[in-house]
């Protein structure tokens, strides 16, 4: 652990661990799954918050299902002008199109994670990009996502998951559609995950029940993914890095043995498919360079076949994550 970092005892790693796997239930739920009072839940989660350990409480969709792909944007800077460096930033963080967004250490500076609802749409949304801030850009890389696992994070809980769990996917499916009512919904879910139904009815005119019913569906029907909670690890003495992945040689059985090997590791958090750069991308949070290393090491050892290559980026800052309905 890093020094200076807060210290989590059992009960605060078991507590966001469950926030974590559903930000969205209960004090008395979290409570009943710890062993603890809704009372002691409720304060230690409080204590987390003025901490900032927890910074918010999010939605993830299944953007495919509404009509969106995602295109992930890497940036690497001239270093010639800060200012207008943050300009860009502070654009793409306001920009509804953009549902997640890091500054990296390594190859590049900054990725920003985009949904539009077609090819076009992002060429406009990157043109308009370059066109402003071209100036202070040396490389724009991009990756189009074709699949996204998403996996919780076992290591708050000390345990390794019992099976596989692809928890979150990005591909084709059937495009639904939804009224402006589960938009709302959905929207202030982004928002805050954990805003109660009483409080989401009074903006929509409808009943908490009602409220109520209309996630359970859209739950249901997989479009709402997942109810998060965003940490900021780092504050805990746990380090954020993307590791990109060149294969050779593949075949689909040895990819999904890949998939299904970081499913059940405790540190890593996606597994993401694409076009663009590198094969794969794993994102691992972990409490030491050393233990990534032990990891890149193990998936070298057991994956020498078919990795070819790999590099990896270590998030300094997350800036955003939230996948909104853009307008």
């Amino acid at each position: 652990m890093d020094r200076g970092a807060i210290p989590l005892d059992l009960n605060d790693r078991k507590i966001l661990f469950e926030l974590d796997k559903n930000s969205r239930q209960s004090f008395a739920a979290i409570g009943k799954k710890t062993r603890l009072s809704k009372q002691t839940v409720k304060f230690r989660v409080e204590r987390l918050l003025r901490r900032g350990i927890i910074e918010a409480f999010h939605t993830t969709w299944n953007i495919s299902m509404l009509g969106y792909s995602q295109y992930n944007i890497y940036f690497r800077f001239k270093k010639t002008n800060p200012e207008k460096e943050n300009e860009l930033v502070e654009k793409l963080s306001r920009s509804r199109h953009v549902n997640w967004l890091v500054r990296i250490d390594g190859k590049y500076d900054l990725i920003a994670a985009t949904h539009f609802k077609s090819i076009q749409e992002f060429y406009a949304f990157l043109q308009e990009i370059i066109f402003e801030y071209g100036d202070v850009i040396q490389t724009r890389d991009i990756m189009s996502i074709t699949n996204l696992y998403q996996f919780k994070r076992y290591y708050l809980a000390d345990k390794k998951p019992e099976r596989v769990e692809l928890a979150y996917w990005v591909k084709p499916k059937a495009i639904i559609a939804i009224d402006s009512i589960d938009k709302k919904i959905l929207q202030r879910l982004v928002e805050n995950a954990r805003e109660p139904a009483t409080k989401i009815a009074k903006g929509t005119g409808i009943t908490p029940e009602a409220v109520n019913n209309r996630i359970k569906s859209m739950v249901k029907k997989n479009l709402i993914q997942s109810f998060m909670v965003k940490l900021n690890c780092a504050l805990f003495g746990f380090r954020y890095y993307k590791v990109i992945i060149y294969f050779k040689q593949l075949t689909e059985k040895r990819k999904q043995a890949l998939v299904e090997f970081c499913a059940v590791h405790p540190n890593v958090l996606y597994v993401i498919e694409g076009i663009g750069i590198g094969d794969i991308h794993l994102d691992i949070e972990t409490e030491s360079p050393d233990a990534l290393h032990q990891f890149l090491s193990l998936l070298r050892e057991k994956f020498s076949d078919i990795i070819a290559d790999y590099e990896t980026l270590a998030i300094s800052r997350e800036i955003k994550i939230r996948y909104q309905i853009p307008e």
